[in-house]
């Protein structure tokens, strides 16, 4: 995957990545600037950025929601995210309206999004034909998890670009810049520190070293809006929340969501069997088999080249994992799944894919990747509970599909 360049379009192609693209900007991009949803995750953020700045603990649900802007009586939910992101990366919006803020957060996250598909067509599919790149905006564009994350005003479009862009880096030899990325990712959202892990396996120090130095140098640059006490605050009441808290609601497609809802009592559902200690097992054995899982990978692929297709499908089958091990893993951080998805569509597009596989990735595609109504109008109770994760269900098959494939030795070193 090296010598990366734009593959250009025209005819037919052109015409079929027009219509892909004009509807996601129609239905996901102008619809949540035209016409924003009552219930959103932006405005924790918000209120959060307006705590921080009025030297307030966010993470104490009093004062978040005192600090909220007075325009919004809506729905404001607990704020989890480390200091840095309301605290910095936030505090600009916290001084406009709450909606003129709304909407420019919403046009972010559109073009973060943008930025993270077209880095990975240059990355993994630099010399795709016509098919390939039709295929490639098709996977991201219709990407109904992207949607959602739109409609709320969620963090998964940086998140997404963040990793892409420290992947992107890596592969061409900037380390440092693929340093500060991650860190930047990380410090945001914990879970992308997978990916340190897997370059940890690949024994590269150096890199390692460099993304912990580029976080600290972030924190360090964060502190005059962070301060130290808010980080005490966040080990205080932020991290054991998410331990402890029953996170059922069906836009959670965690593992331990999945078996929460029919192993556990809890407010959203009925479940099959009451059973919390059957429940820590299960996921406790799943959490550990998927590790297992993404380490062997990475084992395996340790002597790949970097950037080349074995490096790639070891760093993003760990960031399609990171969803099913969290406890909280709301309906779009399944984006993180999107590089692997592209990696496979390297794969079809050189038509290196076997039937079974392209039948197992179009089940694992369609389960992750469509507009199910799980959570427009759940089941509460019966069998129909299997069908409240159809993204869990998603993730696992393109694991399984991955791991196969691996063990199969059907990739490439280069």
């Amino acid at each position: 995957m090296t010598g990366p360049r734009f593959v250009r379009l025209d005819g037919i192609s052109r015409l079929a990545t027009g219509v892909v693209v004009l509807q996601f900007l129609m239905l996901a991009v102008l619809h949540p600037i035209l016409r924003p949803y009552s219930y959103s995750d932006f405005a924790t953020f918000h209120a959060a950025a307006r705590c921080f700045a009025t030297g307030g603990n966010p993470y104490d649900v009093a004062a978040l929601r005192a600090a909220r802007a007075p325009e919004w009586q809506g729905w404001t939910g607990r704020y989890f995210y480390p200091p840095p992101f309301a605290a910095c990366a936030l505090r600009p919006a916290a001084a406009l309206p709450f909606d003129v803020a709304r909407r420019l957060w919403a046009g972010v996250e559109a073009l973060a999004y943008a930025g993270a598909a077209a880095l990975l067509l240059r990355v993994v599919l630099p010399h795709a034909d016509r098919a390939g790149v039709v295929l490639a905006a098709t996977l991201a564009a219709s990407f109904a998890p992207m949607a959602f994350d739109l409609h709320l005003g969620s963090v998964s479009g940086i998140l997404l670009l963040l990793v892409t862009a420290a992947l992107g880096f890596r592969s061409r030899g900037h380390e440092w810049r693929a340093a500060f990325c991650l860190a930047a990712a990380v410090l945001l959202k914990l879970v992308p520190a997978v990916l340190l892990a897997v370059w940890v396996l690949r024994r590269e120090w150096r890199l390692a070293g460099k993304t912990c130095v580029a976080g600290l140098g972030l924190l360090a640059a964060a502190l005059p809006w962070t301060g130290v006490t808010a980080y005490v605050w966040y080990r205080r009441d932020a991290l054991p929340a998410l331990g402890r808290e029953t996170f059922t609601w069906f836009t959670n497609q965690s593992i331990d969501a999945a078996l929460g809802r029919v192993l556990t009592v809890n407010p959203d559902t009925t479940p099959w069997l009451a059973s919390p200690a059957l429940h820590r097992l299960v996921v406790s054995a799943l959490v550990v088999a998927i590790l297992g899982l993404v380490t062997w990978i990475a084992a395996r692929m340790r002597h790949t080249p970097r950037g080349g297709d074995g490096d790639w499908l070891a760093s993003t089958t760990a960031l399609a994992a990171t969803p099913l091990l969290v406890r909280v893993a709301w309906d779009y951080l399944v984006v993180l799944a999107l590089p692997l998805f592209f990696v496979w569509a390297a794969r079809l597009a050189a038509a290196r894919a076997t039937r079974s596989e392209v039948l197992i990735l179009t089940l694992a595609w369609m389960a992750c990747a469509w507009p199910w109504p799980y959570f427009d109008a759940p089941f509460r109770a019966g069998p129909e509970l299997a069908l409240e994760a159809p993204r869990t269900l998603g993730l696992v098959l393109l694991l399984w599909l991955t791991a196969t494939h691996v063990r199969r030795g059907a990739v490439s070193s280069v």
